[in-house]
C-alpha cells in the first residue's frame, strides 16, 4: 500500500469494502488503524459461493450506498484485495488498489 493510499483512508469520511460472512475483510484489517473513528465503514459482506447471486445483489446494494454518500457530498474510499485459490495460487478478488469516489 502506498502512503498516498493510507493518506486517503487516514481522511475518507466513509470507506467500502468486501467482507467475508464469517470472520474479517482482509482489506480492512491492512488499514484498521488508519480508518478514523467518525468514518461511515460499509461492509459488503459475501457468502463466499460459486456462481453470481447472491454476490451480485450485496454488491449492488452496496453500489447504491456509495452512490447515495456521493450524492449527499462525501468522499468514499473503496479498499479491495487479493485473495488466494484453495489451489494455492494467486487469484483476484477484486483489485488490489484503494480508490477514491468524488
Amino acid at each position: 500500500m502506498t502512503r498516498r493510499a493510507w493518506s486517503l483512508v487516514e481522511s475518507a469520511q466513509v470507506i467500502a469494502y468486501p467482507a467475508p460472512d464469517s470472520g474479517e475483510s482482509f482489506a480492512r484489517s491492512i488499514v484498521a488503524e488508519a480508518i478514523s473513528p467518525d468514518a461511515v465503514e460499509i461492509p459488503m459482506v459475501v457468502p463466499m459461493r460459486t456462481g453470481r447471486a447472491p454476490a451480485q445483489s450485496i454488491y449492488d446494494k452496496g453500489a447504491g450506498d456509495i452512490a447515495a454518500h456521493l450524492a449527499a457530498g462525501r468522499d468514499v474510499v473503496l479498499l479491495c484485495e487479493v485473495t488466494r485459490c484453495s489451489t494455492g495460487r494467486s487469484c483476484i478478488f477484486s483489485c488490489g488498489f484503494v480508490t477514491t469516489f468524488r
